[in-house]
């Protein structure tokens, strides 16, 4: 359900204002390829339905008009309350580290979408463009980013699709830094707080990944680096533009597709079918 930056940034923008909406606080949230975790307070539980209703039912009408997809995006959700100071400890080292312990990084900081560095940096994930060096495409994107935040609404597909197109490498990665340090509401001091210092936070996440038994999870260790390849695979091909088109073809050309996967990506057919979203009665593993 994430396939790139910008089904982030739209997941992430729409996520952030259904946040200040309900008052919630978040001290953490953790996008992966195909599922994501948040840490969050609230002094009225009888909003918490309401507030992840919110966010999936948009972004799962966005995601799937994006891509021609239909039905759920968000098939559940489990909750775990955690009320001692080491059960948040616990957590919050749980939810950073689940991209090393997808093996998609080494260190939980290192990871872009769970958003941790930008607790101490501006542009963590992009080279600072100097003024004089920014184009007038990049500079107007920026100044629309900031403006649609200040009136309160989301970046959506047609909007960041527009924002980015002509943009360099170097400024599409600066937006994307932009956006996601102006729209955040992670409360990153409440985690911090309870360590000291960010850097004891890391480093604390580094000697213990955490665990989570409260909330059943499916746990496949080579499905991070699987759909990464995937997704960089379907990126360098110049003869689909994007996921979508692909949904679009024929049953027969996405079950081709699903085996070139297999079989240049070196993954496994499962992986290759969810990232495809193909039906498991078409393509029994």
């Amino acid at each position: 359900m994430f396939y790139n930056v910008k089904d982030s940034i739209v997941f992430f923008t729409i996520f952030m204002l259904a946040v200040k909406r309900h008052g919630i606080r978040v001290s953490g949230i953790c996008l992966m390829y195909n599922h994501y975790h948040v840490d969050f307070e609230t002094d009225n539980a009888r909003i918490v339905g309401k507030f992840i209703s919110e966010y999936c039912s948009k972004y799962s009408k966005a995601f799937n008009s994006r891509y021609g997809f239909s039905g759920k995006v968000f098939d559940r959700y489990g909750i775990s309350n955690k009320r001692s100071d080491k059960e948040r400890r616990t957590a919050y080292a749980y939810l950073y580290n689940n991209p090393v312990e997808w093996h998609l990084c080494l260190r939980a900081e290192d990871y872009q979408m769970n958003f941790l560095k930008y607790a101490v940096e501006d542009h963590p994930f992009s080279e600072k463009i100097i003024s004089r060096n920014r184009s007038r495409g990049f500079r107007r994107a920026a100044e629309e980013a900031s403006y649609l935040h200040s009136r309160k609404l989301p970046i959506m597909y047609k909007t960041i699709d527009r924002l980015m197109d002509g943009l360099r490498m170097k400024e599409k990665r600066q937006l994307a830094d932009i956006i996601f340090k102006t729209y955040s509401m992670i409360d990153y001091d409440r985690a911090i707080s309870r360590y000291g210092s960010f850097e004891k936070m890391t480093n604390a996440f580094s000697d213990n990944t955490g665990s989570e038994y409260d909330i059943v999870e499916e746990y496949d260790k080579s499905a991070g680096n699987d759909y990464r390849k995937m997704a960089r695979y379907l990126a360098d091909d110049r003869r689909h533009k994007s996921i979508g088109d692909l949904v679009k073809s024929p049953a027969e050309d996405r079950v081709s597709y699903l085996w070139e996967l297999v079989t240049n990506c070196h993954v496994t057919v499962e992986h290759a079918r969810r990232f495809l979203h193909i039906n498991a009665e078409t393509v029994p593993c």
